[in-house]
């Protein structure tokens, strides 16, 4: 993670002119930057230290999933939590950007869940929202389970493994 010392460290974001007044507070910055020093001695940030999640096992880091859906021809911006993988998909094919990060990795393609964005949302900073983003893909990926939970009916218990483990009867 990249740490910032040095006299022009600030207390952070200033919503009032009160913030303002309190002046620094701080000797040092944790910026949640993953960071690496080039041979120039310059610094290049590469991700985020909290963008990942941890599925079955697995640590999936959010912003290799972004550089897949871009290296596939789309633009996505990518969050989750610890039981699925969230695509907010601003342009590109869902399912075929399902099934390149479902196999990438490692995944049931039903633990990758794209969704469609017809805007991408901004916290007021300016910064994207993938609070947002995350959310709405859960809610959607909920009805989709439910109501394909409805289909199913009183199938046996064999082909509710099937389905889930995505495997032939």
């Amino acid at each position: 993670e990249l740490v910032y010392r040095g006299p022009n460290v600030m207390m952070g974001y200033a919503m009032t002119a009160a913030d303002l007044a309190v002046g620094p507070s701080l000797q040092e910055l944790r910026t949640g930057d993953i960071a690496q020093r080039q041979p120039n001695g310059l610094v290049k940030i590469v991700g985020r230290a909290s963008r990942f999640s941890k599925i079955v096992g697995v640590r999936i880091g959010f912003d290799d999933v972004e550089r897949l859906v871009r290296a596939s021809g789309g633009v996505g911006y990518v969050t989750g939590n610890d039981q699925a993988i969230v695509v907010g998909l601003a342009s590109g094919e869902p399912e075929a950007v399902r099934q390149n990060v479902s196999v990438a990795c490692g995944l049931p393609a039903h633990l990758v869940v794209v969704h469609r964005l017809t805007d991408v949302p901004t916290l007021a900073s300016g910064k994207i929202d993938y609070e947002a983003i995350k959310k709405a893909g859960l809610e959607m990926a909920a009805v989709q389970a439910r109501d394909g939970q409805l289909a199913l009916g009183a199938r046996s218990v064999a082909k509710l493994y099937s389905r889930a483990l995505e495997l032939p009867d």
